[in-house]
């Protein structure tokens, strides 16, 4: 079962030894194979590089990349491995050649640093005021994607498995309309409506997929940033495409430049994360 916890004394990391629980720097969460099985890892710090940087973490999120890390689904993991790259914490140790931080300062890497760039680079490269962007999958990217879209002077549509549990949450955010993702006979009668897709989910269900991309306007652009398993592949009609002049692109997260722009533009439109606190477990 997903999150199943269990102790495994046998359990050990190349590069991140275990220890005794006494004795140990840390305690991290690890994985010890595709069930995704988890188990309590006590361990030691390897020696701080000249480049590195130590943190004391005190917010971490789940990213669905860490689902499929977990599971071995985009590339063969050697476990243990602890998933886990949205990180907030306080700089704890720096390495002799770091220069741009300190010990005490507060810093971080992702959750915004990776959902948030991740769907706000395409958008703030290629939509204009006014037009209409289509934003299909409402999780993590997806609803971040809305508010962006929505600041951005959009008109913004949001697509969703869930219209009736999420319709007047999304329309809080900034959604104009709120429509199916998965009703086929809806998503046919909207096509071509939206200059601007972003897809949020990964899906191998070839006629939802081709769906999607009909709602693009001709000379529109569909940009894809949720990213399937190994193996899933689509069958996608490229005579709609040729004909339809739709730019189809991929984008993922974004540059340094990206970023700093990204949480500039957040903290002048006020564009936070909405988050769920899982129980707490016991040591």
């Amino acid at each position: 079962t997903w999150g199943k916890y269990i102790k495994m004394e046998s359990v050990n990391h190349s590069i991140y030894p275990r220890a005794e629980i006494a004795a140990a720097d840390a305690v991290a969460k690890a994985f010890v194979d595709k069930t995704p099985t988890m188990v309590e890892y006590p361990f030691k710090f390897p020696e701080l590089k000249a480049y590195e940087v130590r943190l004391r973490i005190t917010h971490t999120g789940l990213c669905h990349s860490d689902v499929h890390t977990a599971k071995s689904e985009w590339y063969d993991v050697k476990y243990p491995v602890v998933t886990g790259h949205e990180v907030l914490g306080i700089v704890t140790h720096v390495g002799a050649e770091v220069q741009n931080v300190k010990v005490g300062d507060r810093v971080g890497y992702g959750p915004l640093l990776c959902a948030g760039v991740t769907v706000f680079a395409p958008l703030k490269r290629f939509v204009k005021e006014g037009q209409s962007v289509g934003i299909i999958g409402i999780g993590g990217l997806g609803h971040l994607a809305v508010k962006y879209a929505k600041a951005l002077g959009c008109r913004v549509t949001a697509y969703t498995s869930k219209v009736a549990e999420k319709k007047d949450e999304l329309t809080k955010l900034g959604a104009d309309e709120v429509r199916s993702s998965i009703d086929l006979d809806e998503l046919k009668a909207n096509a071509g409506s939206h200059h601007f897709i972003i897809n949020c989910l990964s899906t191998n269900n070839n006629p939802l997929m081709n769906a999607y991309i009909d709602l693009t306007r001709r000379d529109g652009r569909f940009c894809q940033v949720g990213a399937p398993a190994n193996g899933e592949e689509l069958n996608i009609n490229l005579r709609k495409l040729i004909g339809g002049q739709i730019n189809l692109f991929g984008s993922m997260i974004g540059s340094v430049k990206d970023t700093e722009e990204m949480l500039e533009f957040s903290a002048k439109h006020n564009i936070c994360l909405l988050y769920t606190s899982p129980s707490p477990r016991d040591s």
